[in-house]
């Protein structure tokens, strides 16, 4: 730092001599920016020590208790539905304290809505998971992948009691989470043209909706061979996601005694 306040590079090569005030004032000046900005970090709260961060992990764990089947009940994850409007105020909460980025805690609440669907509907149903077929079959596999690479995550062992290959199983949980955004954004676009369509239909206009279907279709199978032959583009959102969705696994959820106390509970 002193070498870099005494010689300064000019023009032509020349070297610009500090003095010895205007050093120091210089000097001075440097470290009260540095002690200003590290007195904002040290005020500033760590994601992990925040009460909305504390209730996301407990959420987060006890929705992977009931797909782990730690937990089986129904009418217990009924009850977790009132707490999603307290998990997205959460999410929004670490973006106002600059825990997190608005596209992740976007992301994160999405994500915390689609496994709650998902463990409602696919885990606990009397409907048979054999009428699913092609691409909507791929989505709920893709669901099931990811519930059980949390938990295996979770744990840190694999069956034989060996280490669990934690960047494996990352990558893993990355690839079926980019195919299911695919998924999302292809029935969303696919839902959007029809309805568009049935609405030209509606006001007399002539419309191909066969021509459309079949369009749909052949979309529909190239997406699900893009799927089994892993080759699913890495989704951007996904990976910005991802070591939240690590941290959250790894998080030691509080201790009912300790929930207690978080507000909201």
């Amino acid at each position: 730092m002193l070498s870099r306040l005494r010689s300064l590079p000019v023009v032509a090569g020349q070297r610009l001599r500090l003095s010895g005030p205007v050093l120091l004032a210089s000097l001075l000046l440097w470290l009260a920016s540095t002690s200003s900005a590290s007195g904002l970090a040290a005020r500033k709260p760590t994601l992990e020590r925040t009460p909305e961060w504390g209730r996301l992990v407990i959420l987060w764990h006890t929705m992977l208790d009931h797909s782990a089947e730690v937990i089986y009940s129904a009418a217990r994850l009924r009850e977790l539905a009132g707490q999603m409007d307290q998990m997205d105020a959460d999410a929004a909460g670490l973006v106002k304290l600059g825990l997190l980025a608005v596209p992740v805690a976007a992301n994160l609440s999405r994500l915390f809505h689609d496994r709650y669907e998902y463990i409602a509907t696919r885990h606990y149903t009397t409907e048979s998971q054999v009428k699913l077929t092609g691409l909507e079959a791929a989505a709920a596999t893709a669901h099931w992948i990811v519930e059980l690479q949390f938990a295996v995550l979770r744990r840190g062992l694999r069956a034989d009691g060996a280490p669990v290959d934690a960047a494996a199983i990352e990558s893993t949980i990355s690839y079926e989470l980019s195919f299911l955004r695919e998924y999302d954004r292809f029935e969303a676009e696919g839902e959007s043209r029809r309805q568009a369509l049935l609405e030209q239909q509606a006001a007399g206009k002539e419309v191909d909706l066969k021509a459309f279907e079949d369009e749909c279709e052949r979309r529909r199978l190239r997406l699900l061979e893009a799927y089994h032959n892993r080759s699913i583009r890495p989704s951007r959102s996904v990976k910005a996601l991802l070591p939240y969705l690590v941290a959250l696994t790894r998080c030691r959820p509080a201790s009912p005694l300790e929930s207690s106390s978080l507000p909201g509970f």
